[in-house]
């Protein structure tokens, strides 16, 4: 998994990609990046904080955890995933960078 550091230009033209779950004892779920947000910097943090959403479809519910993803452009990521919404067989999940 790369050790760059994320932020919200890396993610910002990449909304309406698909992401892969990329886990050996898991299946290839695709996640579909659907915004990206900025956050309010109340810290005054040298990375500005910023949060993601993502989407897939399927009668399941991936639970709150740290997942390796890959993407075709920005490769293997780790990215700690929270299930946010459900509606009908699309369920939203959050990262947040701050």
């Amino acid at each position: 998994m790369t050790e760059r550091q994320l932020t919200i230009d890396l993610f910002s033209d990449k909304v309406g990609q698909t992401w892969t779950i990329d886990e050996p004892e898991a299946p290839p779920i695709e996640l579909t990046l659907t915004a990206v947000e900025a956050l309010r910097n109340f810290a005054k943090l040298a990375r500005e904080p910023f949060s993601l959403s993502f989407t897939t479809r399927g009668d399941f519910v991936l639970p709150q955890r740290i997942y390796g993803l890959r993407h075709a452009a920005l490769g293997a990521m780790a990215l700690f995933l929270v299930p946010i919404g459900r509606e009908g067989d699309v369920t939203t999940y959050q990262a947040l960078f701050n």
